[in-house]
């Protein structure tokens, strides 16, 4: 295959090493070091949760699962711990993968699986919220969720869901003084929330000027980042590594530098990474095609919002500059954030579904 760019690995590819496994041991440490430990969806519930300080700790579930899956053994030993506990061999791959982890008493990286203080959980997808309520029960430790309810969301009709969610979100941190004895602050929650909507946004910018010809980055490129948007957002290392992928990615378009130096066909994936066979990228690249992301790569990471003809990435809201009045302010600007998300219309019908697909073709 004639090579028509250039290429070169990317800077940031240490880095993003260096956060995943600094986040994984201070997951691994925080019952030695003191700190509160808790669990939950990958997007939108570490902020709430972290409002109770700064030494809580948050394993994101979607993280766990795709570190286990790539090694197929061990994946294979997860899964058969599940089903001789009676669950059923059909169920989601993320949630017997997280199970297998709990049930083995086991980490990918190595280690014991910790016990939690406490679950937090927002419910968007119905198999993640009963999965954390195993692991609650499994470990004895309390569990809360708070319903996130998904569908079209405009007008008047959303104006009524985010007033649903925010008496939620109320109750759920009155349960979790309640459960932790701590006094739940407004300004770490708010900083938090400010931190995981500009790394998800910066991913999102980072993934638009991605629509460059050649590309800069392509999908297996973006999974060794993405995982850092995925597992602490809310962190302010992750704002600064998103802002450096950002200031990487600009810089290798402009000089026209390429993930697959060979590139002349571009495909969106339409699914949840192949993580048991990612030698898939390789092999289209030999045929000189670039996967341009999925909707695992695009929407869970990035916010985005819709135009009538493209994605582009969304805006922060103008209260992080100007300051939140009160609480309640801040928890209704919160919940609008993820209800207005094109992600929620993405698993709400396969209608919606192929239609974002395409959208995602014409956007890249």
């Amino acid at each position: 295959m004639q090579l028509k760019y250039q290429t070169k690995p990317f800077e940031c590819w240490q880095k993003a090493k260096e956060l995943r496994l600094k986040q994984w041991r201070d997951i691994a440490s925080a019952r030695e070091q003191n700190k509160l430990l808790t669990t939950g969806f990958c997007v939108g519930v570490a902020p709430v949760v972290m409002g109770l300080g700064d030494d809580v700790e948050f394993m994101a579930c979607e993280p766990l699962a795709a570190s286990t899956l790539p090694d197929v053994a061990y994946t294979t030993q997860c899964f058969e711990a599940v089903e001789s506990r009676g669950f059923a061999r059909d169920l989601c791959g993320y949630a017997r993968a997280y199970w297998g982890n709990v049930f083995l008493n086991r980490l990918p990286l190595g280690g014991e699986f910790p016990r939690f203080d406490f679950v937090f959980e927002r419910h968007w997808c119905d198999t993640l919220v009963k999965q954390l309520q195993v692991v609650s029960e499994y470990q004895g430790v309390p569990y809360h969720c708070v319903d996130f309810p998904i569908g079209p969301a405009e007008g008047e009709r959303l104006d009524l869901k985010v007033k649903y969610v925010t008496a939620q979100l109320h109750r759920g941190i009155e349960w979790m003084e309640k459960t932790t004895g701590r006094t739940w602050e407004d300004e770490k929650f708010i900083q938090a929330f400010k931190n995981e909507v500009l790394s998800r946004t910066l991913w999102a910018e980072a993934l638009y000027v991605n629509k460059a010809i050649p590309a800069p980055m392509d999908q297996k490129s973006m999974y060794p980042f993405f995982a850092i948007t995925m597992m602490m957002p809310w962190k302010q290392e992750s704002v600064d590594f998103h802002r450096a992928l950002l200031d990487e990615v600009r810089d290798r378009a402009a000089h026209g530098i390429a993930a697959v130096p060979s590139e002349r066909y571009r495909l969106i994936h339409e699914q949840i990474p192949p993580w048991h066979f990612l030698r898939l990228f390789r092999i289209l690249e030999n045929y000189g095609v670039v996967a341009m992301g999925s909707h695992h790569t695009i929407l869970i990471p990035g916010d985005f919002r819709e135009t009538e003809e493209e994605l582009v990435p969304a805006i922060v809201p103008p209260q992080f500059n100007t300051g939140f009045k009160n609480r309640e302010e801040a928890l209704q600007v919160y919940a609008r954030w993820y209800l207005e998300s094109p992600l929620d219309k993405f698993y709400l019908s396969a209608q919606d579904r192929s239609r974002l697909i395409a959208k995602f073709a014409k956007t890249w």
